[in-house]
């Protein structure tokens, strides 16, 4: 059986009664100041409204989460508002997050539908600007004592915004 973690929801460590002052407490300071540093040089988050799937318009972007792919008909959207309708198809829980691509690398989630069940599926309204942009299921599943992220495993697709 599997065990499926958000990929934010981390162990920042365990405090102990009369531990010494050399816990999770310590480096926190120094990991928001990097992730501040990170923020600075990110572009503005872009904030999505998640609906219900029936609440799809008839041009919504269909995209279909199986166990570990998206699968999109198509690569290339126009600038501006976009609906994404993500249906879950899988047999795990998975995610539809947003993310920009620069250089082959993944920038932080811009907007996304979190945790949808199998069989499941919701929309997101967004506003994208021009830009290349990815897919990213951020789920990780644990499976054999191993935590993988559904990324790892194959689940993101890249696209453009023109």
């Amino acid at each position: 059986m599997s065990r499926v973690f958000p990929i934010l929801a981390t162990n920042l460590g365990t405090v102990r009664t009369g531990a010494p002052a050399s816990g999770w407490f310590l480096w926190l300071p120094a990991l928001l100041l990097l992730l501040g540093a990170c923020v600075e040089r990110s572009p503005v988050l872009f904030h999505g409204e998640v609906l219900p799937g029936d609440a799809a318009s008839a041009d919504a972007v269909d995209v279909v989460g199986t166990d570990f792919a998206f699968d999109v008909q198509h690569d290339r959207f126009e600038a501006g508002r976009i609906e994404f309708l993500f249906a879950n198809r899988g047999q795990e829980p998975h995610e539809m997050a947003i993310v920009s691509v620069e250089d082959g690398r993944y920038g932080i989630p811009l907007t996304e539908i979190e945790f949808i069940s199998p069989g499941e599926s919701a929309t997101l309204r967004t506003n994208l600007p021009a830009g290349s942009y990815a897919f990213v299921c951020l789920v990780i599943t644990e499976d054999h004592h191993r935590p993988q992220s559904h990324v790892e495993l194959g689940m993101f697709r890249e696209f453009e915004v023109q």
